[in-house]
């Protein structure tokens, strides 16, 4: 903290730095990340709320211990070493890690470093920022895994000649995948629309897509109780009104994508 408070404490006439150590703590817990400072030896002289959060130690045990001894228990002797290199050279880093917790349980992280520095630019130590990931990249490894699925499945049959996918993400990134690496021919067509599958749609690389249009699913009843209440409108004398769903292909994927533009689609 030390660096990092002097610096702040030259930006504002008459304030003291303990003013702006109290500020800047509680700025750094506010964050929504992991903020973490070290000094040359890898000891952690910062530790904020967020760092207790995802690594499960409070900053009373975290504060004046080495990493080694906190999440970073379980890098090798080489990689440790690599570590404080780094830290000494005051060498800034963007990388994937996976840290253990207190109660060890591993976690995926998303580390940025970047040296500090005293009010005289001298190097004294390294801050991190570390974000958790682990729902995510549990996320892609099953985006991944189903993606193999589907091209093993393919590859072994190729009568199959039509996918229909309840997700557009999921035909856009993981069918047209499964295809392409399968050499298939099947035909794609997914529930729901975005941006990227009307795209695919017009190049022809998804055959069509059912909007089921919850815009208009969502707003007409409401317009029409509205007129009810206000007017004593009885739109389509109480049968059945049909709002979708929709089918958007070749013949009408450009004026969607218009629309989808305005952000009314």
């Amino acid at each position: 903290m030390r660096g990092v408070t002097q610096s702040l404490a030259r930006g504002a006439e008459g304030a003291t730095p303990d003013t702006h150590a109290g500020d800047l703590e509680q700025v750094l817990d506010q964050t929504g990340e992991a903020v973490i400072i070290k000094d040359l030896n890898a000891v952690v002289t910062y530790w904020n709320r967020e760092a207790a959060s995802l690594y499960g130690f409070s900053a009373q045990e975290a504060l004046g211990k080495p990493l080694r001894s906190l999440h970073a228990a379980d890098l090798s002797d080489a990689d440790y070493a690599r570590l404080l290199e780094r830290v000494r050279a005051g060498r800034p880093t963007a990388s994937f890690a996976e840290r253990r917790k207190k109660n060890g349980e591993v976690v995926r992280v998303a580390l940025k470093t970047a040296p500090l520095l005293d009010t005289h630019g001298k190097l004294i130590g390294e801050i991190t920022v570390a974000r958790d990931i682990t729902t995510l990249h549990r996320t892609e490894e099953a985006l991944h895994a189903a993606q193999a699925t589907l091209q093993a499945k393919l590859s072994a049959d190729k009568s199959i000649d039509s996918i229909l996918a309840l997700d557009p993400d999921v035909a856009k990134n993981i069918v047209e995948s499964a295809v392409t690496g399968a050499g298939a021919t099947a035909k794609i067509a997914t529930f729901d629309i975005s941006t990227g599958v009307i795209t695919d749609i017009q190049s022809g690389k998804i055959d069509f897509a059912v909007d089921q249009q919850q815009y208009l699913q969502g707003y007409l009843p409401i317009v029409f109780l509205k007129l009810f209440k206000q007017n004593a409108n009885t739109v389509g004398g109480f049968d059945t009104v049909k709002s979708g769903p929709g089918i958007v292909d070749k013949t009408n994927a450009a004026t969607v994508a218009s629309l989808a533009g305005k952000g009314t689609r």
